[in-house]
């Protein structure tokens, strides 16, 4: 008996190893395998063939530095099915300066979520349109240093209703943007995104044009940078928006280009998510407190 459970005991040791050179295997939280990758160790590229135990539905590649080429991911478009319980994640943890190119995601569009975490990297033209359905896009920490206005092309960021959490989100928090702002195009292929969430990012104003495409959009999220005014027609054609996030935004509220907010949202049925805060004059505070907006 004892020896039948050393050689159980051996064969499952070897099943989780089972992974391309670089990467480990771990269960521990989900049925699902979470694959991590460090991108020291890869040698340039990762085999789809060399998941021998489950197919890589998680993936995390981590200390990821470089370029990140079309070469990098083989034989991904191999992939057989998603299961339901888990999103197919993939996430890039960079350690420094991190490059992708129009192919990188080109076997991968079986992935649903994509986490970029503290990546110094640039946002190429169609650099996602190999996945064409994402249930969420996420960018935290780190700089972009460029960002192209048709990085979205052809990618659908959408809630998938066959994942756990259909969500439908693009999320760009506590980054330093180097331009300073986004084209005034660049939201404009996400016509089907129901959350939006550009917080902690330097920005000091809002083009009228971002969000003009994003007709379903439910939730936008702009907490937390420095902006003191907001373009009038900025929710024209938002019609779906139930919830706007300004948590301290310090609005100059002697503009008329930003008193119109509060009795606008008050019209459309439009909930603050947060604290607003109307940094001057004292006059609207009476006004602006009911919409859970604060005078400094």
């Amino acid at each position: 008996m004892a020896l039948f459970l050393t050689i159980l005991m051996f064969c499952i040791y070897n099943g989780d190893a089972a992974t391309p050179t670089g990467c480990t295997g771990d269960s521990s939280d989900s049925s699902i395998i979470h694959y991590t990758c460090d991108m020291t160790s890869i040698g340039g590229s990762i085999s789809f063939a060399g998941f021998t135990d489950s197919e890589p539905q998680r993936l995390t590649i981590y200390s990821a530095s470089g370029t990140v080429s079309a070469g990098t991911f083989s034989g991904f478009s191999a992939f057989s099915g998603v299961n339901s319980d888990y999103p197919a994640t993939l996430q890039f943890l960079c350690t420094g300066s991190l490059t992708f190119s129009t192919g990188t995601f080109g076997d991968l569009g079986y992935f649903e979520e994509v986490f970029i975490k503290d990546c110094t990297t640039s946002l190429i033209a169609s650099m996602f349109n190999s996945l064409g359905t994402a249930n969420k896009v996420s960018i935290s920490g780190g700089t972009l240093s460029t960002i192209d206005a048709g990085t979205f092309t052809s990618l659908d960021i959408t809630p998938i209703s066959t994942t756990a959490s259909p969500r439908g989100e693009l999320s760009i928090k506590n980054v330093v943007l180097t331009p300073g702002t986004f084209p005034s195009t660049f939201f404009d292929p996400l016509t089907n995104i129901k959350f939006i969430y550009l917080e902690n990012l330097g920005l000091t104003s809002v083009d009228a044009a971002w969000f003009s495409s994003n007709t379903a959009l439910v939730y936008l999220s702009l907490a937390n940078n420095q902006i003191t005014t907001l373009p009038s027609t900025i929710f024209d054609t938002t019609l779906a928006l139930l919830y706007i996030n300004l948590h301290g935004a310090p609005l100059d509220c002697t503009d008329t280009s930003t008193t119109w907010y509060y009795d606008y949202t008050v019209a459309n049925n439009i909930t603050f998510d947060g604290a607003a805060v109307c940094s001057t004059p004292a006059a609207e505070q009476c006004k602006l407190s009911l919409g859970i907006m604060i005078i400094l």
